[in-house]
């Protein structure tokens, strides 16, 4: 949507613009991808039960090891990138691991 509308091609974006504007696009594609997969489960259940009661046998067990627990998140807000950034070059100190891209 923001490359059919031209958003990243004015010259008035910073590189931190930019990102959360990515980061939008993303959060919104996530969205919706996982709107067609509920749906599809919802099918799944009507149509195969057999195969939607495996499904959640399968979910159980990846509870019970721990992988539902696994989650990836992209910055809400340029403040949540600032601390993430400064968090990392803390962590990292001496290593180059900034995500603004320190430009002078």
């Amino acid at each position: 949507m923001a490359y059919e509308r031209d958003l990243f091609k004015k010259d008035d974006l910073n590189p931190l613009q930019e990102r959360l504007l990515i980061s939008i696009i993303v959060q919104q594609r996530e969205e919706k991808q996982q709107k067609e997969e509920d749906d599809l489960e919802k099918l799944i259940m009507i149509h195969r039960p057999d195969v939607w009661q495996k499904m959640q046998e399968e979910r159980l067990e990846a509870e019970e090891m721990g992988f539902d627990e696994i989650v990836t998140q992209i910055p809400q807000s340029s403040v949540e990138l600032i601390e993430m950034d400064s968090l990392f070059n803390e962590s990292f100190e001496g290593l180059d691991f900034s995500l603004l891209g320190d430009e002078e």
